[in-house]
């Protein structure tokens, strides 16, 4: 069902001081790890791999934590200050600020006095500070093989150090003022750049200053030479004063010139290194891991992300990588660990279990569905099985079709980079379509999109045909718009579209096959049936009047009028007795489109719901779902708003979860079931370990069908 300009945003908030429930196997039932900081990822700026690649350190604006990649369970936390010295830009903060001592004990800390500490993995005290005659370090990075480790300072000096016992080995200076961003190394090559977006390349024996490498559009924050010295590649962030878009590029080592460059591809480019093998180059950017060959050309995209701006590491001499992502607007969901060579994510630790939404019933009500950020997920009623969960693509965007045959999500084909929106069947998965419209009808014969005509000097909205994308069935190119993007849906009635130009004071239903039907309503569009819209109206001329009208699609004219007081409701739903339920937030409101009249309003009592993203009426009438950005879904009585049960999907990419009702006392966290606390049957405590996997047989059916 479609929900008119509703953006699916997706973000996880950082929760502080927060204690957890025993996770390792050390600790006995009610026991639990106080951490000293902030739990959550919080908003990240940099990740670390161990060399045993079991562990991943992960740095926010606040903390530095420590997960172990095979359980997710935290190994250690500290407080962490972002060092000022490498804090360029307020929007963004991509320098390399931590790395995983080779002792596999220890975190190499860039800090804010301008040295190294080197600070114990899991209480964070310092056990040694690497200081450098200079003492104003702005990047660090270890060699290839790991055997030594790079500084680089704000003076224009290059330290190789060993990566042992951190003492000099070697000190090259750069021109003065010749501020230093980023290091890399091979057992020939030391490659620093500058905040003149130049890369010296340095002979690391003698430190002689072989040749410079131009061309990059922004400061390189990510540097790496393959072990052939053949090719150096760089990733520069976004500069708001320059450019709009981050770059990857790569230079031939040997003359010099660039022999690809990303240009607009990415809004956003933040790693780019070769794999232990050579064979690949992985850029982590925007919508998550590019897979490139050394000469420039695609291999994979792996996406998407939940989170755009894609921070990586990768193990030493093997070619996993571990990836986290970093939207400075909202914060990090997880650490992702894949293996480059399979294409497979081997581990995934999840701050929280991710975020839901777009619950409905399959045609026969035998599968209850919803998205778990990126994967469709369907419980079987029968079986009370959660059946393996597909991706049709970047879910982001994703939506099922008002008469739920089908489904719209947005994906980046690797081909040629470009956004793609996909339609699949829900009965069994197949892609029916590839478009690059933004919607198409419900019956899958014309598509739509805005136009962007330069000479015109504006937007216009284009239906096209499906069959024929060429052809041009309708356009409003009168009626651009140069000073705002349109809006706009196919209805539930295939050739009539719904659109706005003033983000939804007005919207306008028109006719793609009769330019001469269309009208215009003070209004947003609620939920549709076979052949009408339910719409709120809101006359902006006069504040106090507002109604739900139920308008013909067919015939174009209003059939019932409702008054009410309430403001626009975030969702509203439709059952098969023409009750209409306006849902915003923990209240319901019941309307009888039979009668006309207000039945009446529930309120939510919630045990575990926060933050929630999508409503649901079961089948049976006997059941309100709501879905959380939180991971949760929970089940209340339609009649008096009681919490009765509570669905916990674990995580998007594995297929656990957990099924509970009343039968268990429990105290909740905002944070769904890994930090449930104090769970209680009679007078025993109970912990998340023991509920993983648990399920109430039958009771999701007897919730929503029975």
């Amino acid at each position: 069902m479609k929900y008119f300009y509703r953006t699916l945003l997706l973000f996880f908030v950082s929760v502080t001081s927060l204690i957890l429930p025993s996770c390792g196997p050390n600790l006995g039932s009610g026991d639990k790890i106080i951490l000293h900081n902030d739990t959550s990822f919080g908003t990240s700026v940099d990740l670390a791999l161990s060399p045993t690649g079991k562990e991943a350190a992960l740095a926010n604006e606040t903390a530095i934590l420590v997960y172990q990649l095979s359980d997710g369970i935290v190994a250690g936390s500290f407080p962490y200050e972002y060092p000022h010295q490498v804090d360029k830009f307020s929007y963004q903060r991509p320098a390399k600020v931590i790395l995983f001592a080779n002792d596999s004990q220890n975190v190499l800390v860039l800090s804010n006095s301008g040295a190294i500490d080197v600070r114990e993995k899991r209480t964070g005290d310092v056990i040694q500070v690497v200081k450098v005659p200079d003492s104003n370090i702005t990047a660090m990075e270890f060699s290839r093989d790991r055997q030594q480790l790079l500084l680089g300072t704000g003076w224009g000096s290059l330290y190789v150090l060993d990566a042992n016992d951190y003492t000099i080995q070697k000190r090259f200076a750069l021109p003065a003022g010749a501020s230093v961003v980023s290091v890399a190394a091979n057992k020939n090559v030391l490659l620093a750049s500058t905040h003149d977006s130049t890369i010296h390349v340095l002979d690391i024996h003698t430190g002689t200053v072989q040749k410079t490498l131009k061309g990059a559009s922004a400061n390189i924050y990510s540097l790496d030479i393959s072990q052939d010295n053949r090719t150096v590649v760089g990733a520069m962030p976004r500069n708001r004063e320059k450019s709009l878009y981050g770059e990857a590029v790569f230079w031939n080592l040997e003359t010099g010139n660039i022999i690809y460059r990303s240009h607009d591809d990415y809004t956003q480019v933040l790693r780019a290194k070769f794999t232990a093998n050579d064979k690949h180059v992985i850029v982590g950017f925007s919508d998550g891991i590019m897979i490139y060959k050394p000469d420039g050309s695609i291999d994979q995209h792996i996406g998407h992300f939940v989170d755009p701006e894609v921070v990586f590491d990768l193990l030493p001499d093997q070619n996993t990588i571990a990836t986290i992502e970093c939207d400075y607007g909202t914060g990090t969901d997880n650490i992702k660990s894949i293996n480059i060579d399979t294409r497979t994510i081997e581990n995934v630790v999840q701050e929280t279990p991710s975020v839901l939404w777009g619950a409905e019933m399959s045609p026969d009500n035998k599968k209850f569905m919803f998205i778990q950020t990126g994967f469709v997920k369907s419980f079987d009623l029968e079986t009370d099985q959660l059946e393996q969960p597909w991706m049709p693509g970047s879910l982001s965007n994703g939506r099922f079709s008002y008469h739920k045959k089908w489904m719209m999500a947005t994906a980046r084909n690797p081909a040629d980079n470009v956004v793609y929106r996909y339609v699949f069947s829900v009965a069994d998965n197949t892609r029916l379509l590839e478009t690059d419209a933004a919607d198409v009808s419900p019956l899958l014969k014309y598509a739509v999109t805005a136009v962007y005509d330069q000479t015109l000097g504006g937007q216009y909205i284009r239906v096209s045909s499906i069959k024929e994308p060429s052809t041009t069935v309708w356009d409003n190119m009168a009626e651009r718009s140069s000073t705002g993007y349109p809006t706009y849906e196919f209805t539930s009635v295939d050739d009539i579209l719904l659109y706005s130009y003033d983000r939804g004071q007005d919207i306008t239903l028109q006719s793609i096959i009769d330019s001469s039907r269309h009208i215009t309503f003070p209004a947003q569009p609620l939920v549709y049936t076979d052949d009408a819209v339910i719409l709120y109206q809101h006359n902006h001329y006069q504040t106090e009047y507002k109604s739900i009208v139920v308008f013909n699609l067919k015939t174009f004219k209003v059939e019932n009028e409702i008054p009410i007081t309430s403001g626009r409701p975030e969702k509203a739903v439709l059952d098969s007795k023409n009750q209409l339920y306006l849902w915003s937030g923990t209240t319901v409101e019941i309307y009888d489109l039979n009668t006309m009249m207000a039945v009446r309003q529930v309120t939510f009592v919630p045990e575990f719901l926060k933050s929630e993203q999508d409503f649901m009426v079961s089948p049976n009438g006997k059941t309100f779902v709501v879905c959380s950005r939180y991971g949760v879904i929970e089940f209340f009585d339609a009649q008096t708003g009681k919490s009765k049960a509570a669905l916990f999907p674990k995580h998007s990419e594995k297929n656990d979860y957990v099924l509970i009702n009343r039968e268990f006392q429990w105290t909740a966290s905002d944070l769904g079931i890994r930090y449930m606390l104090h769970i209680k049957n009679g007078d025993d405590i109970v912990t998340p370990e023991d509920l993983q996997g648990y399920r109430k047989p039958g009771l999701l059916k007897s919730l929503l069908v029975d």
